[in-house]
């Protein structure tokens, strides 16, 4: 792995371009050796969730090393020891260096800037990569640290040209301001409170003046910037001359009532709850009572240890620092910064009552520092019923007419939506339909059917119901409705919502579209997040962060629209996507739910697009420890794709052989493995493994198809039609492949022109001996040595009579041995 370093006890320009740099390398990891300073480290204690770092190097597997504002001499000497051993190793310094002759892997790269951050900057903005707001704070501070706010003399254009533009991100600069500049002593909280209790307000020639004063048992630094740190407090004064202001406590921001967990829970039950709550700690309470808490970091290290089995009372921290809601917010925000922690648990009377966070001081002390994404509805006004006559067929337009009346008697909204709406801006013919209405779905579903006199089907659980006409065309009726997720790749909790809620809870925006098909308003559009934007830009973005911690199935359906469109997956969703394939979030998904979206990449016009994608995105990989597919499952699965027809005469399943395609390069075990994780049909598991043991003998099915007609029918004869298709597709020799063509086309259905009864006939017990006799009949037949019902006949009793001769032999063998 990459490793990406500074020299000990980084500032800010240091972790800034340790940060920066990291978007220019795969798979980087930023260990930071001997700490902070103490500013960066208040940066830190409330951004740690945001910047993962590693403190511990003996674990790392180091291919390469990247120093950022820092030489050899400055890291970790552990570093400075792989380096001078060989490891490739890139500097990047504002400071002169001097590289030997003979040191060939260590390459520097002066920066001549006053930050070294400001060059990693505009190597980021060159390539117009992706800057999250607390990632421009950070770069911003850097930047400003490293050149005393432009004022040094080793200040250079760029720098403030690629401070500029960090600021366009909307830094919270109140916030910046305030990280920027030194730290107040300890004491200084209780100096300002006594200051704020003692304080009267006066008028001096018609201006209030507030006065304060407090005793000191020892010099504050910096006593200064007291005032000024907390000038919103003092801008909070009342009205009401000479009454003070209240200062905010810690129970005017917390949370209540508080997300916490009981000690029995087992850690991975604890990590999912993390996950979903995006939660980087939990509170442990036993009877209302704060008993301990467990951060996620030491969550995922018990998961790491295998232990996710282990109640999180194994591991929890019992000396817990608390605060109370009369706490002032300035005070708490004290106590975190000295213990750099990000929680703060909040008591009162024994019990717990609130949380408060790191996050919720700088909202409440900054207006709006890392505000939380909301949901912002934009309407775009459109009718879009002349574009439903062009790309509707008549007959379809007549029912979706008459859906929308049905409606209007129900006084529900309905509206087309998802894939249906998609397509037709697009021009894709969909047969199918899809309804939403507000309301019970299902029991309008249920009704249309009998109004249509179709069939009908409901699904209680998600208030949806399927309605399947005469004329194949099938209409999905759903509830618009919101879907909480309880925990990772759970099934959703349910409740009625207007269409905006529902459209907004959907997997991408170019699916988040609507039409209205009441006969008032009838092709009214409705979207929210530019879908239709999306659509015509090829672009793939999914609606919340958490989309796929949710359903992780819609990764596969991410990668199909974007192979099937030749669309590409927006930045961010790319980043959500990987960020989640971090997590064992496939292990809690129901098999038959991951099976159906794989199934539908194999519906594909080129299915093989898509499952190359979901391999470069490591999707596969857990899928089956593993799958690797390279040109040569390329090549078999362009072969499946033309002997479509071939593969339908003989009843095979297209899909069952993509997947035996797709797991062409893993070991038989591990192909039988996923098969079970996939729920497939007993039919199905069989056929996998048939297609593992027939491909691990391979050179015995080439001798097989070499030595005959016979051989062939008793090697094959046990295996099922995919097995023996995939087989044949997936032998390069295309004599040995006809072999097995033939066996299915002809030697399977031969059949010989005696039974049993014939050989009872003869006189010939029932028992061993009727098997080997028929083999031996069946096996003459195929090679043509007993074509007719009479030679098999004759041959049977040739048979018998040699048994018959071969057991008096032995039997007069035994005697003559018992007269001896």
């Amino acid at each position: 792995m990459v490793i990406i370093t500074s020299h000990l006890n980084a500032d800010f320009d240091a972790f800034a371009s340790m940060v920066a740099a990291s978007k220019l390398y795969k798979d980087p990891v930023l260990y930071v050796p001997g700490g902070f300073s103490a500013s960066m480290r208040r940066f830190y204690t409330f951004y740690k969730h945001i910047f993962p770092i590693e403190k511990h190097l003996k674990k790392l597997d180091v291919t390469s090393i990247v120093a950022v504002d820092a030489g050899l001499a400055n890291i970790d000497p552990q570093l400075e020891r792989l380096a001078l051993s060989g490891i490739k190793t890139e500097i990047f310094d504002h400071h002169p260096h001097k590289i030997a002759a003979d040191q060939k892997n260590i390459s520097f790269n002066e920066v001549k800037y006053g930050a070294c951050t400001t060059y990693f900057v505009e190597r980021l903005l060159a390539q117009k990569a992706d800057i999250s707001n607390e990632e421009a704070m950070l770069y911003l501070l850097g930047i400003a640290s490293d050149t005393g706010s432009f004022t040094f003399l080793t200040t250079k254009p760029q720098d403030v040209r690629a401070s500029a533009s960090l600021m366009e991100r909307g830094i919270n600069m109140k916030l910046y301001n305030d990280f920027l500049k030194n730290r107040m002593d300890a004491d200084a909280p209780g100096l300002f409170n006594a200051l704020m209790n003692n304080s009267k307000i006066t008028s001096v020639s018609g201006c209030r003046v507030m006065t304060g004063g407090a005793d000191l048992e020892h010099h504050i630094r910096q006593l200064p910037d007291i005032v000024r740190e907390q000038s919103a407090a003092w801008k909070m004064l009342r009205s009401t001359a000479g009454s003070a202001p209240r200062a905010k406590t810690v129970a005017d921001i917390m949370s209540s009532p508080v997300r916490a967990i009981e000690p029995q829970i087992r850690m991975d039950a604890a990590y999912k709850i993390c996950i979903r709550l995006n939660n980087n700690g939990l509170p442990i309470v036993k009877k209302n009572r704060l008993i301990g808490f467990i951060t996620r970091a030491d969550i995922e290290k018990g998961i790491h240890h295998k232990m996710g089995a282990i109640p999180v009372a194994g591991f929890m921290t019992t000396k817990v620092l608390t605060t109370t809601p009369e706490t002032q917010v300035f005070e708490a925000r004290a106590i975190m910064e000295k213990n750099n922690i990000g929680h703060l648990p909040v008591v009162h009377n024994n019990r717990l009552v609130g949380m408060v966070t790191g996050n919720d001081i700088l909202n409440r002390v900054y207006g709006g520092a890392n505000k939380k994404n909301t949901m912002v509805f934009t309407e775009n006004r459109l009718n879009v019923s002349g574009l439903i006559k062009k790309r509707m067929s008549p007959e379809t337009l007549a029912l979706v007419r008459r859906i929308g009346e049905y409606a209007d008697k129900k006084h529900m909204p309905a509206y087309l939506v998802g894939g249906m709406v998609r397509d037709m801006f697009l021009n894709v013919k969909d047969l199918d339909i899809d309804i939403t209405v507000e309301g019970d779905g299902m029991e309008f579903a249920r009704s249309l059917a009998d109004n249509l006199g179709a069939a009908y089907k409901g699904f209680d659980r998600f208030k949806t119901g399927k309605i399947f006409m005469k004329n194949g065309i099938r209409i999905d009726v759903a509830s618009a409705r919101s879907e909480f997720y309880e925990f990772p790749a759970a099934l959703p909790s349910i409740r009625f919502t207007p269409v905006r809620y529902d459209l907004y809870r959907r997997d991408f925006t170019i699916n988040a579209m609507a039409i209205r098909i009441n006969k008032k308003g009838f092709g009214s559009f409705i979207d929210y997040f530019n879908g239709r934007r999306d659509l015509g830009h090829g672009i793939i973005r999914t609606l919340y962060n958490m989309s796929f911690i949710d359903d992780p199935t819609r990764i596969l359906r991410a990668v199909r629209f974007e192979t099937r469109y030749g669309f590409t997956i927006e930045e961010n969703t790319l980043r959500f996507i990987k960020e989640t394939l971090k997590h064992d979030i496939f292990e809690n998904l129901p098999g038959e739910r991951l099976k159906e979206e794989l199934f539908m990449i194999f519906n594909e016009p080129k299915p093989f697009k898509a499952i190359r994608r979901l391999g470069e995105l490591g999707v596969l990989d857990r899928i089956s420890g593993g799958i690797t597919v390279n040109c040569n499952t390329e090549a078999l699965f362009e072969k499946i794709g033309r002997e479509e027809a071939m593969i339908k005469d003989y009843g095979a399943d297209r899909n069952l052989l993509y997947f035996m395609a797709m797991l062409g390069n893993v070991p038989a075990y591990k192909a039988r493995a996923a098969a079970e994780k996939l729920k497939l049909s007993n039919e199905g598991k069989i056929a996998v493994s048939q297609a593992g043991e027939l491909q691990a003998l391979t050179g015995r099915v080439s001798r097989s198809v070499a030595a005959g007609r016979s051989r062939i029918y008793f090697f094959l004869k046990k295996y099922g039609t995919e097995a023996l298709i995939y087989m044949m597709l997936a032998l390069k020799d295309k004599n040995r492949a006809a072999g097995i063509k033939q066996f299915l086309d002809e030697l399977r259905h031969v059949k010989i022109d005696i039974s049993g009864r014939d050989l009872a006939a003869m006189g010939i017990e029932e028992g061993p001996e009727y098997s080997g006799i028929l083999t031996s009949v069946m096996k003459a037949k195929l090679d043509g040595k007993a074509s007719t019902r009479e030679a098999q006949l004759r041959l049977a009793a040739s048979i018998r009579t040699k048994n018959e001769r071969s057991k008096a032999e032995i039997k007069g063998a035994g005697r003559q041995n018992r007269i001896k």
